[in-house]
């Protein structure tokens, strides 16, 4: 579970990295 929270958390942070470097 541990394992899939971080993958988790991991697709999100890229996904906020590609909306900032759209600005």
């Amino acid at each position: 579970v541990l394992r899939f929270e971080i993958g988790a958390a991991n697709i999100a942070f890229f996904f906020l990295e590609e909306l900032l470097y759209q600005f």
